[in-house]
């Protein structure tokens, strides 16, 4: 069992939750741990769900852990998908700063998995839509390539959408599956450092295939990277495949690969190309809850 206290606050502090509607992002505030007080509760879980959704615009999927993981993971976004858990329990919980994540690196085929929904589909074979995901993960850098969030399964025909993960690179990946013309649009982040991150892919579906890549923003930390783009000309649309979402590995036929080997917090889906101001909103409302 591994579970990790912050030690910056050692004396309780009582503060109501209606703090949370007090954060303005365009004065540069952020919540700070006396606004949640030194103890985690599902309660002020529940609250970081809360202006989360708040944010997103058209929620599909959020992740949110809370303090007790019994095989089923409830999604937060208000679209009742119900998610399964493997290889994982309340023991492979750990909390930094003053919000719980799940840790992955307990077993090498740790994730969580929701049954395929509409409100994954961002492609129809002919034409994308506008969609965004992302998520607060711990990242270790050991040169492997680890999947954050996945909508592809790479042995099954016509079964694969897109990929979020972190290359053997160190860097962030955003990938864009066309099964017809096995062609995959594809974008990259700078380098990450070792330690916590937010990392965000909005995707503005309108525009032609080829160019599909340069509609892709990739943002570490709140900010927009500098990002490596790479278009396939070949490339017309996702196509709406029935594949699962996993968080913390990628389905490869009956095995998984590319298992994350830390933790991840807040993941989530949204049916809407995020704006930039979107993505500072909810990086500063957030951070400090992973002791960033």
């Amino acid at each position: 069992m591994r579970i990790w206290k912050s030690e910056r606050i050692n004396t309780p502090v009582e503060v109501g939750y209606d703090h949370i509607a007090e954060f303005t992002p365009d004065n540069g505030t952020t919540l700070n741990d006396n606004i949640y007080g030194p103890v985690i509760t599902r309660e002020k879980t529940l609250q970081l769900g809360s202006r989360m959704v708040s944010i997103m615009g058209d929620p599909r999927l959020l992740v949110l852990c809370t303090d007790d993981l019994t095989g089923s993971v409830t999604d937060y976004s208000g679209n009742g998908h119900v998610g399964s858990s493997a290889w994982m329990s309340s023991s492979y919980q750990h909390y930094k700063g003053l919000g719980y994540t799940y840790d992955y690196s307990n077993y090498s085929q740790s994730y969580i998995r929701f049954p395929n929904s509409m409100d994954f589909c961002f492609g129809d074979g002919s034409n994308d839509s506008d969609f965004s995901l992302g998520c607060f993960f711990h990242h270790k850098t050991e040169g492997d390539n680890q999947v954050l969030m996945s909508k592809i399964n790479n042995s099954v025909v016509m079964q694969s959408d897109w990929l979020f993960s972190i290359r053997d690179t160190e860097a962030l990946s955003f990938l864009l599956v066309d099964t017809s013309t096995s062609s995959y649009p594809s974008v990259y982040s700078s380098v990450l450092t070792g330690g916590w991150h937010f990392g965000v892919v909005t995707y503005s579906g309108t525009g032609l295939g080829s160019l599909a890549a340069s509609r892709v923003s990739m943002y570490v930390d709140g900010e927009l990277d500098n990002a490596t783009v790479t278009n396939a000309p070949a490339y017309v649309a996702m196509e709406g495949s029935t594949t699962d979402v996993t968080v913390g590995l990628r389905q490869h036929s009956s095995s998984r690969i590319h298992s994350f080997q830390s933790s991840i917090g807040l993941s989530f889906i949204c049916g809407t190309e995020w704006t930039a101001k979107q993505v500072q909103e909810s990086w500063l409302a957030i951070k400090s809850t992973y002791g960033i």
